[in-house]
């Protein structure tokens, strides 16, 4: 990662910027590493980049590198994973053991630290929530003193999973292009503000409906297991009948006895899906096979989102990776083939996923995907509900929760679950369909406001005017997610009642507008994680 200390800043770049510090650099990768030459561009940082033989461990053939920022950074480390822990401090007390002494000697005092306001975060406003949603968000927030946007961005991810691609928007007029309404969101915070307490209060609905999927699933399975009892001796049955008929040579019987066997054959018993609403700790294998059972699509919870995402940088996990990158789209059917296990045809990969993770974490991770290490094939970015707000003044509360509140929401959730388009609309001419695929599209005032606000969006990732590679990456993910925001609004209106006539038929502008601001907030908690901000923290 860069440097960025106060020793390093203060000392090595004071005095030296731009090509001042090129020179500086030259003269001791001179000195120390003749082989690294001239600089080449480095486009993720928009600094220089020099390569070299591997000072740690010289043998093992890779070459370490060193990359100069535009602020004046200095970033140093080895394409080796062996030697990944190694930076530019390893390499200065390598060539230079006494650099650290020289540079404190002629170190002036520092003054006491002072926290910079964080600039342009913008809060959840409350009008971007549905008003069914507000009284129990508004609740978990006062209760908890965290800020909305926790249990916000978990009850809408919850929402998402809930609908699956069982209704998908269609951005365009005339376009075949769709998406369906699975989203990935994270809770960025620092230990002990209570993100996680947040999240798992949006939850109670799927832990409660998941209990009931259990008893329900419990006497199919005994069904299940008394028909195979059956079914087995029932070939053994029908093998003799047709093995006698050979022996007979009764060819009437033959074929008697070959169909009861066929027929057995193809009509096994079936073993009863259990929906899932949720998965914790799974690997990709598993996660498959329910998938597998649960076309609509399921919710990954990963508490601590850095595990997550480095067992998917470990060797040999590329695959588990690639299928991660694929289930985000909510829209690919895969054919799983496996040693020992069989083959597998999962009609639909709709992934929702959501979690928590720390600000330091996250943002070591984004840049080393700037500097094109892990994370740069665009996982983080998928990560679109990605909030991490300002941390008010602790007021204790102790009051209870408003239960009200809850079950309204608790049942808007049921009602959710419950929903085809098909029930909501009469005709269903009025309904967009993509192949198996149904839906609704934009109103045409709802369509003049996705048409203006997309085509600002696209002209801005091509015009140079962001100021990061992967800001243009993350942002441009945005394209999928406001038709995602609209549908969840549009399908909560219509859930709720609130809704009739033409109105049931297409997303009204009410929603599109929503998803756009909601698109603005969050752009907004983007750029501080990608150090895009206002003040560039």
């Amino acid at each position: 990662a860069h440097c960025t200390c106060a020793l390093c800043y203060r000392n090595l770049y004071a005095g030296i910027p731009g090509e001042g510090a090129v020179e500086w650099l030259d003269q001791r990768l001179a000195r120390y590493f003749p082989e690294a030459g001239t600089p080449k561009p480095h486009a993720p940082s928009g600094g220089r980049l020099w390569t070299f033989d591997c000072p740690w461990v010289p043998d093992h053939g890779q070459k370490a590198w060193m990359i100069l920022g535009p602020n004046g950074a200095i970033s140093a480390g080895c394409f080796k994973s062996a030697c990944q822990n190694h930076h530019w401090h390893d390499l200065r007390d390598l060539k230079q053991p006494d650099w650290r002494h020289q540079t404190r000697a002629s170190q002036e005092p520092w003054p006491d630290p002072i926290r910079l306001k964080r600039q342009g975060i913008a809060p959840l406003d409350s009008a971007l929530l549905p008003e069914p949603l507000r009284p129990w968000l508004r609740d978990i927030a006062d209760r908890m003193q965290v800020p909305v946007d926790f249990p916000a961005v978990g009850l809408m991810i919850q929402i998402s999973s809930l609908i699956g691609w069982k209704a998908v928007a269609f951005p365009k007029a005339n376009d075949a292009w769709f998406e369906p309404a699975n989203l990935w969101g994270a809770l960025v915070g620092s230990p002990g503000v209570k993100k996680t307490p947040a999240l798992q209060a949006t939850l109670g609905y799927l832990h409660q409906a998941q209990n009931q999927a259990y008893e329900a699933h419990r006497p199919r399975v005994q069904q299940y297991q008394a028909d195979l009892k059956v079914h087995e001796p029932q070939i053994k049955a029908a093998t003799k009948l047709l093995e006698t008929a050979f022996a007979k040579g009764d060819k009437a019987k033959q074929a008697q006895a070959k169909q009861a066997l066929d027929h057995l054959h193809r009509y096994p018993p079936q073993k009863p899906p259990l929906r899932r609403y949720f998965v914790q700790d799974t690997t990709v294998e598993k996660l498959q096979e329910i998938l597998g059972e649960n076309p609509q699509g399921t919710l990954l919870f990963r508490d601590e989102l850095i595990s997550f995402l480095k067992s998917l940088d470990k060797p040999g996990r590329e695959t588990d990776r690639g299928f991660y990158l694929e289930a985000w789209t909510g829209k690919g059917s895969i054919a799983v083939d496996r040693i020992g296990r069989g083959s597998q045809a999962i009609e639909q990969v709709c992934l929702s996923l959501i979690g928590t993770i720390q600000p330091g974490v996250i943002k070591d991770y984004l840049r080393e995907g700037m500097e094109g290490g892990r994370g740069a094939d665009g996982l983080i970015q998928r990560f679109q509900l990605l909030v991490v707000p300002d941390i008010g003044t602790y007021v204790h509360r102790d009051v209870a929760p408003d239960a009200a509140a809850q079950h309204q929401v608790n049942d808007l959730l049921q009602r959710i679950e419950a929903f085809l388009p098909a029930a909501h609309c009469a005709d269903l001419p009025y309904l967009r369909q993509n192949g198996k695929y149904t839906g609704y599209g934009f109103s045409p005032e709802a369509q003049r406001h996705f048409d203006e606000w997309y085509t600002d969006l696209q002209n801005r990732l091509r015009d140079g005017s962001l100021p990061r590679d992967a800001l243009v990456a993350h942002l441009s993910k945005y394209g999928s997610l406001l038709p995602k925001l609209a549908l969840i609004f549009h399908i909560v209106d219509l859930v709720s009642g609130v809704l009739d006539g033409d109105a049931r038929y297409a997303i009204q502008a009410e929603n599109a507008l929503r998803a756009i601001a909601w698109c603005e907030y969050l752009e907004t908690h983007a750029r501080h994680l990608y150090g895009a901000g206002k003040n560039g923290a």
